[in-house]
């Protein structure tokens, strides 16, 4: 999941895909919020209440490409 206002459509979203049983992966180089606080505490509240795996688009990328091997 990729976007803006970590803290508002990322989270919401997340909670949308959380319900209805998705494996949810955010880069946190692919989301962001207009102020850092936001943006941690939007990753901080998705992972800590959701299960959500926050990796960085390098990472995302590298277990794609391992696993497609």
């Amino acid at each position: 999941m990729t976007g803006i206002h970590t803290h508002i459509c990322i989270k919401h979203t997340s909670y949308g895909a959380f319900i209805r049983g998705y494996n949810i992966i955010i880069p946190e180089d692919a989301v962001n919020a207009f102020t850092k606080e936001d943006h941690e505490s939007g990753l901080s509240y998705i992972k800590n209440h959701y299960g959500v795996q926050i990796l960085r688009t390098s990472e995302i990328v590298r277990n794609l490409t391992q696993d497609g091997s």
